[in-house]
């Protein structure tokens, strides 16, 4: 990997961590697959008055114990930060190589850098990276790090985790503040370990949280459910007072709203020139409010391409609407201006939105903070029903919420001095639907036949970014990759399709199909399965292993249909039993029938929720258990 060096620091001392005193054989002991142990993480916030001015600053204290040969390879070590919003200085870290009997050698680090790491999908981003490399480490090896953090603005106070990537001895949280300085907390995730003491004394108050043998929580991260389940404090500043004047930060939808719609303000005016004769353009000829709607909506989604922009209040101000116009590209927040802009120079109200994705777990009346909200969309209001549009979207038509905001709030605001905070409905699962339909004869042993697919609603807006990227010379490949169906000896020929791009509800496929060698002869009878597709087979979730729900895209509808056409010179000898599954908001029913020479098989599964709660694995697995038999079950066709 190639760095960028901006900036070289060279310490020449280390005084700021002693050396920890483990007893390394015992942890060794009981964590024989962990390679490395967290023995201490230690964060101290400090919020103070000086001169006239806030002042917040945080030291943090790791020291980390290698368990094992693979030491050398978590060696490299990287503290991120954003330059507009944060500081870091008096960084140290040293080695402690162990000489045996409990005797160590310190090593200091002697060289730290700083660069702009590479962050997919991110442009302009005052996103920096200090990193550094552990000497000499092997197993047995001690590491401490140290460093401090000065937040530049009151708005944006990193959360505390009391979770690692492997077991943790001690750790602790402190912020210290004075009496004109109003603090309020939110804990989340699993804390029903985490000890909390109050100290006061001469104005001053100290929180405290604190945690012992603490279990590695990379499960958790690894499953996408991090935030959901990973006990962390999340600290914030309600107001504080300089010369008996009380400046208000944050603690209420109401007042997180006053400070974002200061980010808009400079948005809400006439369209310029340009953004006019584009949205006269865009609209020429329509006359309903919502087609008028759809034709900018699409148009942004088409035009201006999605780069994301992070650089201080940058990655929180939408920039001007002629400016993204003309350059054809920008952010969430940028897209949302232009649609704004454009919406307005065609009459039609609409409203900036602020709204945090599905990773997010957070609500604004628990935590009214900018951590409750990472993405920017429009609101339009059409019959008196909220609508959001996404520009960072493709293929998304007029009235569905992408997918990663479905049942998340918006906080939308009306005016510079009133929103509404509303809950983004999902997307029923009936309208997010995929269909098979297959009708096949036998010819030897290989099965042939016209197939028929179509998805609708968000699993076609899947389906469609999926093949956004896809050249046209490797299309045709890929998309007999998504039909195929049978064995890997498929065969996908005379492809027609509509709805690959665009902004209709769904995508259709008609295609010829040939499976050789699928069915089965035995002396007289042939063996025919007709689940050509078998979704959810052996799809169980290993209970054991899986600490955390499961999130999806979408509800969904899945419906397969194949008919066999029997040759004139058999006869349908059995076919299988109908199976089906009821569990909560999900399951599934095959059916069979059979008359006139053909076998028909009719499938339908459905998932009516967001969420596989662990509660509800149990029932799940018996469910993918139940429609993986029915999936060894054939029609038995005999000669005549």
């Amino acid at each position: 990997m190639k760095f960028s060096i901006l900036s070289l620091f060279l310490f020449i001392s280390f005084t700021s961590v002693a050396q920890p005193k483990v007893d390394t054989k015992t942890i060794k002991d009981n964590f024989p697959e962990e390679n490395f142990y967290v023995v201490t993480d230690k964060t101290d916030l400090v919020i103070s008055i000086k001169e006239n001015k806030l002042e917040i600053k945080s030291t943090i204290n790791v020291d980390l114990l290698f368990l094992s040969e693979n030491a050398p390879m978590y060696s490299r070590r990287s503290i991120y930060y954003y330059d507009e919003t944060e500081e870091i200085s008096n960084a140290t870290a040293a080695s402690y190589l162990s000489l045996g009997n409990g005797k160590y050698k310190k090593v200091e680090v002697d060289k730290m850098y700083t660069h702009k790491p590479v962050k997919n999908g991110v442009f302009y981003d005052d996103f920096k990276e200090l990193y550094f490399d552990f000497p000499g480490l092997k197993e047995g090896s001690l590491a401490t790090m140290s460093y401090q953090v000065k937040d530049k603005d009151p708005h944006f106070i990193d959360p505390y985790f009391f979770a690692n990537n492997s077991p943790s001895k001690d750790m602790e949280y402190s912020v210290t503040f004075p009496k004109d300085v109003r603090l309020k907390y939110v804990m989340k995730g699993d804390t029903s370990n985490i000890k909390f003491s109050t100290k006061e004394s001469k104005g001053i108050t100290t929180y405290t949280w604190s945690v012992s043998n603490q279990r590695s929580f990379d499960k958790e991260r690894e499953e996408g459910n991090y935030r959901r389940y990973a006990p962390h404090v999340i600290v914030y500043i309600e107001w504080y007072k300089i010369n008996n004047d009380t400046v208000r930060v944050l603690g209420s939808p109401d007042q997180l709203y006053s400070w974002y719609s200061t980010h808009i303000a400079g948005l809400i005016k006439t369209p310029e020139k340009a953004v006019k004769v584009l949205a006269d353009s865009l609209t020429l000829g329509l006359t309903s409010e919502k087609d008028k709607i759809k034709a900018i909506y699409y148009w942004v989604q088409e035009n201006i391409k999605y780069i994301a922009f992070e650089y201080g209040l940058g990655g929180f101000i939408p920039r001007d609407a002629d400016l993204v116009r003309s350059r054809r590209y920008g952010d969430c927040k940028d897209k949302s201006s232009l649609l704004y802009s454009l919406l307005k120079a065609a009459g039609i109200p609409s409203y900036f939105t602020w709204i945090g994705t599905r990773e997010i777990p957070y609500s604004y009346s628990e935590l009214a903070t900018p951590a409750a909200n990472n993405h920017m969309i429009l609101a339009v209001l059409i019959d008196n029903e909220w609508v959001f549009l996404d520009g960072t979207s493709s293929y998304l038509p007029l009235g569905y919420p992408s997918g990663f905001i479905q049942e998340k709030e918006a906080l939308i605001g009306i005016t510079l001095d009133s929103f509404v905070v509303v809950k983004v409905p999902a997307i029923d699962h009936e309208k997010n639907f995929k269909s098979d339909s297959v009708s096949v004869t036998i010819e030897g042993e290989s099965i042939v036949g016209k197939g028929f697919s179509k998805y609708g609603g968000l699993w076609r807006n899947s389906v469609c970014n999926a093949f956004y990227n896809v050249a046209e010379k490797d299309k045709e490949k890929e998309l007999k990759r998504l039909l195929s169906i049978g064995n890997n000896k498929c065969r996908i020929d005379s492809i027609m399709y509509a709805g690959l791009d665009g902004y209709i509800d769904s995508l259709s496929f008609d295609y010829s199909i040939s499976v050789p060698d699928y069915a089965k002869k035995v002396e007289k009878k042939l063996f025919v399965n007709l689940n050509l597709r078998k979704t959810l087979q052996d799809d169980e979730v290993v209970i054991e292993k899986r600490k955390t729900e499961e999130r999806f895209n979408f509800k969904y509808v899945i419906e397969d249909k194949a008919v066999l056409i029997v040759p004139k010179e058999y006869k349908v000898l059995k076919v299988p039993e109908n199976s089906s599954y009821q569990g909560t908001d999900f399951g599934y029913e095959i059916t069979y029938k059979s008359s006139e020479g053909k076998v028909l098989m009719q499938k339908r599964i459905y998932f009516n929720q967001l969420t596989k709660g662990v509660e509800q694995f149990v029932d799940w697995n018996k469910m993918v258990e139940k429609i993986t038999d029915s999936y060894s079950q054939v029609v038995v066709v005999e000669q005549i």
